[in-house]
């Protein structure tokens, strides 16, 4: 009997030891496939590029690629609301071109302004800036040595009035914007280095959302691989606040 008791005890401790290792073997094998599975995920979201075709997403902007010889683009990057995008996080890149402006705007004859910037002859960009945008506009920034490239018209402060949001580039220069101005009853009152980025409507009338390119791959000034979004709203005290930001991504493409 007691010869007995104890071949019944080893095996009970004998099954108890087989079945914590199955079990042991198991989860590890379990935490190895999560892992394995995880670290697929995070190559895919840092490849360079995606094979899949352009065509495939309806919604695709092109934002950079090639020209071809049939004189169209062969889209290398583009936007589309399939883009990589981060969870909006309070600032953690400040922008360092975003201040206070007082400028009036003023009316500046065309004999006042110069023709020379930067040992070229600007006749012709002075000449569209001000057909294109009205003396005043026009003028004003010519004079500065600027070319208009966007004017837009929206309320940034919650008065239920529209103020003019110019975008501008610097003459000689190129990647452009290189400028945005809010400007309220002919007075600039912000200035925003943009960097070849955008100054965008709120759908609340307060504030605004700049654009900023960024280069986190290294990419040249021409191609960037993406922007960063920042939600700016109005205080109530003549001030403009970014209080958010969010990275995008650009899809890319390797075909």
């Amino acid at each position: 009997m007691k010869n007995k008791r104890e071949l019944i005890i080893a095996l009970i401790v004998l099954t108890v030891l087989l079945f914590s290792f199955l079990f042991i073997s198991r989860k590890n094998t379990n935490k190895k496939s999560i892992s394995n599975s995880l670290n697929v995920l995070k190559f895919e979201k840092n490849s360079n590029s995606s094979n899949l075709e352009v065509s495939y997403f309806d919604d695709f902007r092109g934002v950079w690629g090639d020209g071809t010889p049939d004189g169209n683009i062969s889209w290398q990057a583009g936007h589309s609301q399939y883009a990589e995008r981060s969870m909006p996080t309070s600032v953690i890149h400040p922008l360092t071109e975003f201040k206070a402006e007082q400028e009036k705007i003023l009316l500046i004859k065309r004999s006042d302004i110069k023709n020379i910037f930067f040992g070229e002859d600007a006749t012709k960009i002075i000449d569209e800036n001000i057909a294109n945008y009205g003396s005043l506009l026009g003028g004003f920034f010519s004079r500065k040595g600027e070319i208009i490239t966007s004017h837009a018209t929206f309320d940034v402060d919650s008065d239920g009035v529209k103020e003019d949001i110019v975008e501008t580039g610097n003459m000689g220069g190129n990647h452009f914007p290189h400028n945005g101005y809010i400007i309220k009853n002919n007075t600039i009152v912000w200035y925003v280095g943009l960097d070849a980025g955008s100054i965008d409507q709120t759908k609340d009338g307060n504030g605004f959302y700049i654009k900023s390119p960024i280069r986190d791959d290294g990419s040249s000034m021409c191609c960037p691989n993406g922007y960063r979004l920042y939600r700016v709203i109005y205080d109530k005290k003549d001030e403009f606040i970014p209080v958010w930001e969010q990275e995008v991504h650009y899809l890319k493409f390797d075909k």
